[in-house]
């Protein structure tokens, strides 16, 4: 399992996402609490938060410090009713980062049945050919694969002249062109194709040595070694120096790790993104095939496809789709699939883990919803205007938001914690959505962030960072009080990342104070 939420990797993260910031006007500041709201309809505890000047006040002493002059914060806070209880530029568009995923899974929850699965099939065709269809599942692991071969095994098959790979479920819409190449390399950012193995992501472990010397590099499964040249130009560093990883993919088959690791610090997980991900599960295949006892003879994967607009550092590669998603021909045969998990499971990786792979993926279930074959189309542009139209449905206007991806990585994403807010009302009384965000008894990043404060236990919300954007949103429920709905996002802070938190924090623990005007 590759980690994703290690402290460690979070300054990678951003370093390589700090390029292509796009200019944004200067903000114009405008902070808003309802006016009397007449007679008053008390909560379950008999408090109105409108008639409480000291919280805005509050909030905006930390929204308004010095240190975020040229910063811009998008603030919201609602109660249970859709009062609004303290905004803050709600209306302006902002990077929402990882919030996104709130809004692909609102729409994904809503699009699709809770009964939700797709198939990974192999189908006999006859005379030694067989084909293995994927639909785009992104739970598959090696143990699956081993599935198949024993299904096979059972059925006295022990010999496979030609096995197809087809993996064009989601059409030619592999990588969205709107992420950075850097982001392409590393395993939280892999291609998203039809036939998708562990994750496409590739796991290695950094251990430090003694100051001075690199550290020790180790793939997590020693036969990736066979793929993969790796350039070490790691240290280990004493403990007053800084620490940092950095692995980029400068062509195919070689791995450039640029680190630094404290002297005695335990061994960090990284990973890298599989960037021809068909030809990984072909090999992968094959290894596991032979070890039941079934001879393969040919297996005919597809050449992977680069992302729209982005060409391989090599020679560019060409996409023969003439024999994939076809019909299969008469007298095919099914023997053997392996059923994804249910929505419900997928919304809560989303979510919980930040997943890009799985909001992406559920993003293009989303354009394949008249299940239909997309040959060379873009599954991702189809599940986009899906998503539009759903949330149109349920009240969120259209222009107060723009996505191009399901996973909030791009930068050229837009949202306003109106939007936000908007979706989060509507979603407030779904179990599927409200168990799937993280919190404090949950983890997914809440784990530990309100410990020993007024907000401790009653968070639950979507975390989202990169450079110069953050974001947290989701429910409060102070004591004695109906939930409260918030979106916070902070985009282009000069201040460090913890200073940024720091104040997204100070928001929600006195949003947990709303018991009282104190």
């Amino acid at each position: 399992m590759i980690c994703r939420s290690s402290l460690l990797i979070m300054p990678v993260i951003s370093a390589i996402l700090a390029l292509g910031l796009p200019a944004i006007a200067a903000p114009q500041i405008r902070s808003v609490v309802a006016t009397d709201p007449g007679p008053q309809t008390p909560n379950s505890g008999g408090f109105d938060a409108r008639r409480c000047p000291a919280f805005v006040r509050d909030i905006d002493a930390i929204v308004k410090q010095p240190k975020f002059r040229y910063a811009q914060f998008g603030v919201l806070i609602q109660d249970s009713k859709s009062n609004t209880l303290y905004s803050h530029n709600a209306e302006r568009l902002l990077i929402p980062a990882s919030n996104a995923k709130i809004l692909t899974t609102t729409a994904a929850l809503r699009s699709l049945p809770l009964s939700f699965t797709v198939n990974t099939s192999i189908y006999d065709l006859g005379n030694g050919e067989f084909r293995l269809v994927g639909q785009g599942d992104p739970t598959l692991q090696d143990k699956h694969l081993e599935q198949l071969a024993k299904s096979l095994k059972d059925r006295n098959i022990t010999q496979i002249k030609t096995l197809t790979l087809d993996d064009r479920y989601y059409g030619n819409d592999w990588i969205n062109p709107s992420w950075e190449w850097e982001d392409i390399q590393a395993d939280y950012a892999p291609p998203i194709s039809g036939l998708i193995l562990n994750e496409n992501a590739i796991g290695l472990t950094l251990t430090p040595t003694t100051i001075g010397q690199p550290l020790i590099i180790k793939w997590n499964e020693p036969e990736n070694a066979k793929n993969y040249r790796v350039e070490n130009l790691t240290k280990t560093v004493a403990i007053d120096q800084p620490e940092s990883v950095t692995i980029t993919q400068p062509e195919p088959g070689l791995v450039r790790i640029t680190a630094q690791l404290h002297v005695g610090a335990e061994a960090e997980s990284v990973g890298i993104s599989v960037l021809k991900p068909t030809q990984n599960f072909a090999d992968r295949l094959r290894r596991v095939f032979e070890s039941v006892g079934i001879v393969v003879g040919t297996i005919d994967p597809p050449k992977s496809p680069f992302p729209r607009g982005i060409s391989e550092p090599t020679a560019p590669t060409t996409i023969n789709s003439s024999s994939l998603m076809s019909p299969l021909p008469k007298g095919a045969r099914g023997i053997a699939t392996i059923t994804s998990p249910p929505l419900s499971d997928w919304i809560q990786e989303t979510n919980q883990s930040s997943n890009n792979l799985y909001a992406e993926s559920l993003l293009r279930q989303l354009g394949t919803t008249d299940n239909q074959p997309i040959g060379n189309g873009f599954t991702s542009d189809r599940g986009l205007t899906v998503l539009t139209q759903t949330l149109t449905k349920m009240g969120v206007d259209p222009d107060s938001y723009k996505l191009v991806d399901g996973s909030g990585l791009a930068r050229r994403n837009w949202v306003s914690a109106e939007a936000i807010v908007q979706v989060l009302q509507a979603m407030k009384d779904d179990e599927t959505f409200r168990k799937s965000l993280p919190s404090s008894s949950t983890g997914g990043g809440l784990h530990k962030r309100f410990k020993g404060t007024a907000a401790e236990g009653i968070v639950s919300a979507k975390t989202g960072y990169l450079t110069g954007a953050i974001g947290l949103s989701g429910y409060v429920t102070p004591k004695d009080t109906q939930p409260i709905v918030f979106s916070i996002l902070l985009n282009h802070a000069t201040v460090p990342l913890s200073e940024q938190m720091k104040a997204v924090n100070a928001i929600v623990v006195r949003s947990a104070k709303l018991n009282s005007c104190e």
